[in-house]
């Protein structure tokens, strides 16, 4: 499937176009958005936070996947964090959480902005999502969202120690 030159993409529209498509996308709104690549340091971060969740979630139901695994956020929208944790059922041919319940992005110079205001605003929709952690890849510094019934909560963890 080719990317439409106009028009808008369902879900599993895009999914379709995904599975024939080079490159790494993202739906926004019903449209195919291409994402950049990540730098090494975004990529350690990353590898080491999935690591660390892999041994923590053992067992528990809940499974951490990287930044292939999609996240509704909308209607007609699918983003892909870095590390989401999946409390739902197993769907060995889903293209997405079947339950996100953590959703973690990790922050470059680049995409700051976006991922901390918009992309967090789209997270806290999704009624699966408990947890919304924003890592920092310059300092050790975790911006944690918790959801507490209808409210959101803020916190800074901050130190190699706390995190």
């Amino acid at each position: 499937m080719t990317l439409p030159a106009a028009g808008r993409l369902s879900v599993p529209e895009f999914f379709a176009f995904l599975s024939t498509s080079q490159g790494k996308w993202e739906l926004v709104d019903g449209v195919a958005v291409m994402m950049a690549g990540a730098t090494q340091r975004h990529q350690d971060v990353a590898a080491n936070l999935l690591a660390a969740l892999h041994q923590r979630l053992r067992g528990t139901g809940c499974r951490p996947t990287g930044s292939d695994t999609g996240v509704l956020t909308r209607d007609a929208s699918v983003r892909y964090p870095d590390l989401v944790v999946d409390c739902g059922p197993r769907r060995d041919d889903a293209m997405h959480a079947t339950a996100p319940t953590v959703v973690i992005e990790v922050l470059s110079p680049s995409t700051r902005g976006f991922d901390s205001h918009l992309k967090l605003v789209e997270y806290k929709g999704n009624a699966d999502i408990r947890q919304i952690l924003l890592v920092d890849t310059v300092t050790p510094r975790v911006l944690v969202h918790r959801r507490d019934g209808e409210v959101w909560r803020e916190e800074i963890v901050t130190g190699l120690e706390a995190i």
